[in-house]
Formats: structure tokens, sequence, C-alpha cells
């Protein structure tokens, strides 16, 4: 029985390694863990159990672990399984990831673009960096607008993007909250020098379009 959504594969991989670990003591334990509803912790507890993933601790016998709920020899593999699918899959996001930076990083080279200054600190920020490191002479910043003064992966931080260079470009990596962040620069930056890898283009389309018929 393949699970019907990614989400749900997820919340049951990580049902399965938090009860691994053993450290959990209760289901409202496991549900904070998770950073999920406790009556969501308790049905995705009780399909584990239906599908032969988990078994209450007191049904085997044991008397060494303070956990509610343990895994069964088919609950390791199904575990084994789910994680060896995420990881396929995180892999393919970061290549693609990499990929989109690289080919728009390339081209605003080629167009004398000399400064890059990415948005945001999550992992597309990260990726963006790591593609940014390949090339030699650039200049590189992230801009946060939440007026942290801390420096990201040991990048200077930008707060006022109106007093950026001629040849500075802005990649767009920020997947919190695109459409707000992006109408906020584009409120200041030109489209042309703002680079949005395409595996967000469709996610900012919306905000593009606004300033299009404005």
């Amino acid at each position: 029985m393949m699970e019907k959504t990614e989400r749900e594969a997820r919340i049951t991989m990580n049902v399965l390694a938090a009860l691994e670990r053993g450290k959990v003591q209760s289901q409202r334990d496991l549900s904070r863990e998770l950073g999920i509803a406790l009556g969501l912790t308790n049905a995705y507890i009780k399909k584990c159990v239906q599908r032969g993933f988990i078994a209450p601790t007191d049904a085997i016998g044991s008397a060494i672990t303070r956990t509610p709920f343990v895994l069964t020899p088919k609950g390791y593999l199904e575990k084994n399984r789910l994680t060896a699918r995420f990881l396929r899959s995180s892999l393919s996001l970061y290549t693609d990831a990499r990929t989109a930076c690289r080919d728009q990083i390339q081209a605003a080279l080629a167009n004398g673009i000399d400064g890059f200054i990415f948005t945001g600190r999550g992992i597309l920020s990260e990726i963006a960096l790591l593609t940014l490191l390949e090339f030699d002479h650039i200049r590189t910043a992230v801009y946060v607008d939440d007026g942290s003064t801390d420096a990201f992966l040991q990048q200077p931080v930008v707060h006022d993007l109106s007093r950026i260079g001629k040849t500075d470009a802005i990649i767009f990596t920020e997947i919190n909250q695109p459409l707000e962040v992006y109408r906020r620069i584009r409120a200041i930056v030109p489209e042309e020098r703002i680079l949005v890898p395409y595996i967000l283009r469709n996610t900012v389309t919306a905000a593009q379009q606004e300033f299009t018929a404005a």
C-alpha cells in the first residue's frame, strides 16, 4: 500500500525514525518532536500498528525501553525504504536547483553582472551560494528584511536594495514567503536584475504580472 501523498509518506518516515531513536515516552512527546497535532500523531500511530510497522512495547514483552511503541522488522524495512526515497528526491532537487542557479549566473556574467545578492536564509540560498563559489572574481551578499545583522554563511548582510550597484543582481531564493518578498524587492529593483530560478518561477509569476499590469 503506497502513501497517498508525499506529506503522508514523510510523516510516516518521521514517526518510524523517532520511535527507532527510542527517546519518546508518550504519543504526546512524539507529537511535540514531529511538530504535528496530537490527534494526527495518534492517527499515524494507529496506521503504523495496523500495517505492522510498530508494536506496543508490552506486546513484545520488552522491559528495557520506556518507549510505548517499537519498530518491528517490517517497520525497519519501511523506514529505510522511505529514507532512501526522500534522499533520492532531495538529491534530485539539489541537482536541479544548482543547475538552475548556474545557468542564470553564467547568463548574468555574460551581461556584465559581477555582484550577486541572494534573498533569505533558506536551503535554496545555501545552494545558490555554493554555486556562486564555482566562479571567480564575483561579489556576494545576502538580503534580509527582518532587521537582523547576523551574517549568513559568512556573507555580508544587505538591508537596503535601493543602493545596490549597477553591476549587481538579485538571485531570488526566498522559499518561505516568496510572493511577499518578491513584491518588496520588485518595488525597488528592476525585473531584469532579479534572477528567479525556474523552480520558483511559477510561484512568483502572479507577482510579476501585477507589476506588468500596473
